[in-house]
């Protein structure tokens, strides 16, 4: 994608090639208004759980940078935390309960 520096650059090539009348003025600044509202909406981006990934990405980032500067102590306590949670009994059942969907309707 064009950082937005490229794609006014790109537009105001065009723009002094093609000339500035006002019928090509108009059709750029529509076309840089639609390319800003892409930018937002890709800053905003959610996945499909609802977690934006911008922040699914700096969640990730930190959890790695931790994996490097945290003591031993640190690292045991969170393996023996996961222990637990993995060790918890499951039923086929309670995998799908907070789930949504037309799969509940037949119930």
């Amino acid at each position: 994608m064009l950082t937005k520096d490229e794609f006014v650059s790109i537009l105001t090539n065009v723009s002094e090639k093609v000339g500035d009348s006002e019928e090509v003025m108009n059709d750029l600044k529509r076309i840089q208004e639609d390319f800003d509202e892409r930018v937002e909406k890709t800053a905003e981006a959610f996945d499909v759980d609802g977690v934006s990934y911008k922040e699914k990405y700096d969640n990730a980032q930190r959890r790695y940078r931790e994996r490097f500067f945290t003591s031993g102590e640190e690292v045991k306590d969170d393996q023996e935390e996961d222990i637990r949670k993995d060790s918890s009994k499951l039923t086929f059942d309670s995998l799908f309960e907070n789930r949504e969907g037309d799969y509940k309707k037949g119930r």
